[in-house]
């Protein structure tokens, strides 16, 4: 039998464990401002005593996006219209980093204003298969190095994986990991208004859960 004095005995201080969430009203439109009085933690049925809400301030923003040849025409056009938006209406100070995945994985920009980031971005051609999952590890990451406490990352797929080496449940642990973030964009083509295939459905599918498993939000405009 063991004695007590034979058992290595592990200790560990935390000092800040991070919550990540994301709030909404009923027509799925994000809440902001919301202070520690706005939340309840319980651990184990005890209350927990938020120390304070991180919500406003400068971001690094990790893009993951789908440039398989699925997302070519129509899509490539909506993708790049949506990015360009939220460049133009982002805080100055928000870093970017960008992933694109296709047949592989890539980190093409890591920590770099809008401008180089769009410059980046207007270099890809869509092509290939997708390797979505292999695609989020490599932007989680991408986030370990983020200069900002506040840190997300935000995938613009079809979601279709047919190629990832990785599998859902290492993006999950990947993602515990590094107390992040997932927002994920379902990007629709304008074809699929009437009648969507099943592979796009299942497709949207692997994108909410990506992000409800971490907090984060998931959204899939109308085309």
């Amino acid at each position: 039998a063991f004695q007590a004095q034979d058992l290595d005995v592990l200790k560990v201080q935390v000092d800040l464990v991070t919550v990540n969430v994301a709030v909404t009203d009923r027509a799925k439109r994000p809440i902001t401002g919301l202070q520690a009085s706005d939340f309840r933690v319980v651990e184990e049925g005890l209350p927990v005593e938020l120390e304070f809400v991180d919500s406003d301030g400068p971001a690094s923003i990790v893009f993951v996006i789908d440039s398989s040849s699925s997302m070519g025409n129509d899509r490539w056009k909506k993708l790049r219209g949506g990015l360009k938006k939220f460049l133009a209406k982002a805080r100055e100070d928000n870093d970017y980093s960008l992933i694109a995945f296709g047949d592989q994985a890539q980190l093409l920009a890591h920590g770099v204003n809008s401008s180089e980031l769009w410059l980046t971005f207007n270099n890809l051609q869509p092509t290939g298969n997708t390797a979505l999952y292999d695609g989020v590890v490599l932007g989680l990451d991408a986030l370990k190095f983020a200069r900002q406490r506040r840190r997300a990352l935000v995938v613009l797929s079809d979601g279709q994986d047919n190629r990832s080496r990785r599998t859902f449940l290492e993006v999950q642990r990947h993602a515990a990991a590094r107390r992040a973030t997932i927002y994920s964009i379902g990007v629709r083509a304008s074809e699929a208004h009437a009648y969507r295939a099943s592979f796009e459905v299942a497709g949207e599918e692997i994108l909410a859960r990506l992000a409800s498993a971490t907090g984060g939000l998931s959204n899939f405009p109308d085309p």
